[in-house]
């Protein structure tokens, strides 16, 4: 795939201190994509096991360590926080 190129942050016109002409930095966009899916992904899989955790009876709760508080809580979690 192709590269994006993003200005580097820094002094006026993205040049370095030291002359070198570091203006640009290459991204791969391909990079980007597999990150960007695989984060969406790894959100998809905590959300389901969030549900899947709301449908355990105490017993089974007990049996992973949960009480049903903490099942809960863990539960209601946004699907982006660990």
């Amino acid at each position: 795939m192709g590269r994006v190129m993003i200005p580097a942050v820094g002094s006026p016109g993205g040049a370095s201190p030291s002359g070198a002409d570091d203006r640009w930095l290459l991204c791969s966009v391909e990079q980007f994509l597999i990150r960007t899916f695989d984060r969406i992904g790894e959100w998809q899989e905590r959300a389901a096991g969030r549900r899947r955790l709301m449908h355990l009876d105490e017993r089974m709760l007990r049996d992973i360590g949960f009480d049903p508080a903490s099942a809960a809580e863990e539960a209601n979690k946004p699907f982006w926080k660990n």
